[in-house]
């Protein structure tokens, strides 16, 4: 389970006198903000989370989580997401975080927590969110602001997109979209709606805003040429693979060694990435021989990981394999 409070301020117990004792919390002095309404001239948003794990740890073996802050508009618009890393080595974890709020208007804003954990070889998520008010002097809301940018998605490509084009969009997106992103498209049932998200998906990675041309844009369509034209086989486009997906994600890898088809061995790749995660490697197999690589193992967090890859996947004395299973 997990629990929320939106605070004022936040900072450490030095056991400072006079203090009310529900205050303090796990070595934190945490002051409360029983009315939800945040003045921005304070700069951050002060949060404290308690995470209750259903296993326990002991202060020995340290599990790493993912950890995400949103903050979303009344119109569950994605304003700002901070990502970081925290450690369980109790049942209880504490996580006490900051966001910079002097440049959101005033009005209604969400706040939710989400922590990631890998169990039994699949990605699960828990997440808890909290309602509040931001009054900014310096920054009032707009009513046109929404009218403007509807006109500017009236004008954007992604407006007479159909319903198969859009679901290519979505798809093709998918590697580089957060765990939240993922969700919000997967809860969303009316095309216009699907498309509006598409416009500020890309919105939000424009990086330069006072310009029609959006690179972000440009540069991730480059990329998904780049990964049909090297990755595709049959009628799978490349970003449908695992190769491509991962290209997607990650970029150029570091090194690229490339094994042909040989003897008894399957053709595989092992790709290298030196500035992600400290280093990671990405393993890919050939497992029918027609072009169809599929990622066996990696050492990057939430990837498919098999240390026994090369002996089960690369050698074709192996058991247990059928060629045909892709056509069944």
């Amino acid at each position: 389970s997990m629990s929320l409070q939106i605070a004022q301020l936040i900072e450490e117990d030095n056991n400072q006198k006079g203090v009310n004792e529900a205050f303090k919390k796990s070595g934190f002095l945490v002051m409360p903000l029983p009315s939800l309404i945040y003045l921005s001239e304070n700069n951050n948003l002060y949060s404290y989370l308690e995470i209750l794990s259903n296993q326990e740890g002991n202060g020995k073996d340290k599990r790493e989580f993912n950890l995400q802050y949103s903050l979303y508009d009344s119109y569950k618009n994605l304003i700002k997401i901070k990502e970081k890393k925290v450690l369980q080595t109790n049942q209880i974890m504490i996580d006490t975080n900051q966001m910079l709020i002097r440049d959101v208007s005033t009005g209604t804003y969400y706040l939710k927590a989400t922590i990631f954990a890998e169990a039994n070889g699949r990605l699960d998520s828990q997440y808890v969110e909290k309602k509040f008010f931001i009054i900014n002097k310096n920054k009032i809301a707009n009513p046109n602001d929404r009218f403007l940018e509807s006109i500017s998605y009236e004008r954007s490509e992604f407006a007479g997109l159909n319903e198969e084009q859009v679901k290519m969009e979505i798809e093709q997106i998918k590697p580089i979209c957060s765990f939240q992103e993922i969700e919000q498209f997967d809860k969303l049932t009316s095309l216009d709606g699907k498309k509006r998200l598409l416009y500020r998906f890309w919105l939000n990675r424009d990086t330069d805003t006072t310009t029609i041309f959006n690179e972000e844009l440009f540069r991730y369509r480059e990329l998904v040429k780049f990964v049909d034209r090297n990755f595709s086989y049959g009628k799978t486009r490349g970003w449908q693979t695992d190769r491509g997906r991962v290209y997607l994600k990650y970029g150029k890898p570091s090194e690229r060694e490339q094994h042909p088809f040989f003897g008894e061995t399957r053709a595989y790749e092992s790709w290298f990435y030196s500035e992600i995660q400290g280093g990671v490697y990405f393993h890919f197999v050939d497992m029918s021989g027609n072009g169809r690589y599929e990622l066996v193992h990696s050492t990057a967090q939430f990837e498919v990981q098999y240390e026994n890859w090369y002996n089960e996947y690369v050698l074709k004395n192996r058991t247990g394999y059928d060629p045909n299973d892709e056509y069944k």
